[in-house]
């Protein structure tokens, strides 16, 4: 699941090794597949509001 958000230019360095180390610690399934649509809500919100600056 780390690999969202690892690599991602939209996210700093500092943002990415809090979200994998919460990959990690995390040991409930639920909370973390929460975590994770939260995630891609975000990243989706970042995506749009970056293209519509370029456009």
């Amino acid at each position: 699941m780390s690999a969202v958000i690892i690599g991602n230019p939209l996210f700093s360095p500092e943002e990415q090794l809090l979200a994998d180390h919460h990959v990690h610690e995390c040991e409930d399934a639920g909370q973390l597949a929460l975590w994770l649509a939260n995630m891609l809500s975000a990243s989706g919100k970042c995506q749009r509001t970056n293209s519509s600056r370029t456009n």
